[in-house]
């Protein structure tokens, strides 16, 4: 269930399909006023009273509507007894082997070429995404129904940025590897360090956003600053980036297949 807080009121956005919240009949765009008596203002107190629930505990959430309030009693549920999630979660692992198995098989042919090395790390980062997204989708904090917000910590920036770089690899692997393979491309051995920028640039770019548009303990001068900057500048930038990686790498391979002999042309189909 996803929850938007505007001003001093938590509005219930979204509910997932299958979980306690649907179940329970909670609709959206209502107002959560407080889970088991507790008001969601009390921050302390609901992080404190989410790491006593256990599922098969029942939870209550007080709802307010337009012109009525009403109490839904809210069976917490595990994820995985959701049946799409747990479809969900079989399908990431099965592929993320496949890509973990056909990565170390063609590292295994020929490990002294940089094209297989690439093409391995792009595997792994893919079966590394895919397995990150099988843990996130057994995330509980949307699955039990429990939601308590004290704002995001530098630790928490930090993860959520190493998540996010984690989900880009496969991306920057596969443009990587269309500009060397089956050859590489003009433009690289004339420019050889577009490879190197090609990796930092988004590296460094990717957790400015998200460390400056949800850092709390800066100060707030200095937010005013900086936070706009990071919304209307970086984050532009970044969904620019995520367009372009895949683009560029459709063009390279293109390019590539026209300029290849018979035998290349058929590595690249």
């Amino acid at each position: 269930m996803e929850i938007r807080q505007t001003g001093k009121v938590w509005e219930i956005t979204d509910v997932l399909a299958g979980g306690p919240a649907y179940s329970a009949g909670i609709p959206t765009g209502v107002y959560l006023r407080s889970i088991n008596a507790i008001p969601l203002d009390s921050v302390q107190a609901l992080e404190q009273f989410a790491k006593k629930i256990h599922v098969g505990d029942s939870l209550v959430y007080h709802i307010k509507a337009e012109r009525n309030e009403a109490d839904y009693v809210l069976l917490v549920n595990s994820p995985l007894n959701i049946s799409h999630i747990l479809f969900s979660l079989v399908v990431g692992i099965v592929v993320a082997l496949v890509f973990l198995l056909l990565g170390f098989v063609v590292y295994t042919k020929k490990a002294d070429d940089k094209r297989t090395i690439v093409f391995s790390l792009m595997a792994i980062s893919a079966a590394a995404y895919f397995i990150l997204d099988a843990v996130t989708l057994i995330d509980a904090k949307n699955a039990l129904g429990i939601f308590s917000e004290s704002g995001v910590t530098l630790g928490g920036a930090a993860i959520e940025s190493f998540v996010l770089i984690v989900e880009f690899l496969p991306i920057l692997f596969l443009l990587h590897l269309a500009l060397i393979f089956p050859r590489e491309r003009p433009m690289i051995r004339i420019r050889p360090e577009i490879v190197r920028w090609m990796y930092w640039f988004p590296l460094l770019l990717i957790p400015t956003p998200k460390l400056f548009l949800n850092l709390p303990t800066i100060p707030t001068q200095v937010a005013k600053i900086v936070q706009p900057v990071a919304l209307f500048i970086f984050q532009p930038l970044l969904i620019f980036m995520i367009v372009l990686y895949p683009v560029a790498t459709c063009v390279a391979l293109l390019r590539s297949y026209s300029q290849s002999n018979v035998e290349e042309k058929q590595q690249v189909k």
